[in-house]
């Protein structure tokens, strides 16, 4: 028998057959389940999803990761749920509203249609005055895999808490193994 998971086909027949993209910016830093979880409904209901990975030229307590390693901890979480009908753009902060939306339209390729979820007010402002429609992300996914920010993953990490692992995403944890990441957030702790 194959064990098939009707709860995502549920939670996301909203918008089936309506859209053919959404962009969704996020910092993910780091990327958890319920990152993924969203994702994963967004790439079952559309052809595309972009993901816009914000404050890519920051670096601090926030901030820990890289834009390049939060691509590759998502690539991989993606991968393990067999998804390909994702692409990326790294989005860095800027001082004024405007040269972050510019960029952003100069760089994403935003198909005509194109919606965009974030439950970011200022996200869902900015975009707003261009026109596009938004949505929150629970009109894409009603009942979130899990309910963490990743602030909390962060402290969890730092303070040894086990229970950190439950809630980062698969591409998450293969980094940490791999590259080390707890050390990139305990050096911010560290340096206060």
């Amino acid at each position: 028998m194959v064990w098939k998971d009707k709860g995502i086909e549920q939670r996301t027949s909203k918008l089936r057959h309506e859209e053919t993209s959404l962009f969704i910016p996020q910092r993910t830093q780091p990327p958890h389940r319920g990152h993924i979880s969203m994702l994963e409904a967004a790439c079952s209901m559309v052809d595309e999803v972009i993901i816009g990975i914000g404050s890519a030229n920051i670096i601090n307590k926030s901030n820990p990761y890289y834009s390049v390693e939060r691509e590759m901890m998502l690539r991989k979480s993606l991968d393990d749920k067999g998804l390909s009908n994702y692409r990326f753009i790294h989005m860095p902060d800027f001082n004024e509203d405007q040269d972050w939306i510019h960029y952003i339209l100069d760089n994403a390729q935003l198909r005509a249609g194109t919606k965009i979820v974030s439950g970011n007010k200022w996200v869902q402002d900015v975009f707003g005055e261009f026109g596009y429609q938004t949505l929150k992300p629970e009109e894409i996914i009603e009942e979130p895999l899990i309910d963490i920010s990743a602030t909390t993953l962060r402290s969890m990490i730092v303070e040894e808490n086990p229970e950190w692992e439950n809630y980062a995403a698969s591409g998450t944890l293969h980094y940490f193994e791999r590259f080390g990441g707890k050390q990139r957030i305990t050096r911010f702790y560290e340096d206060e």
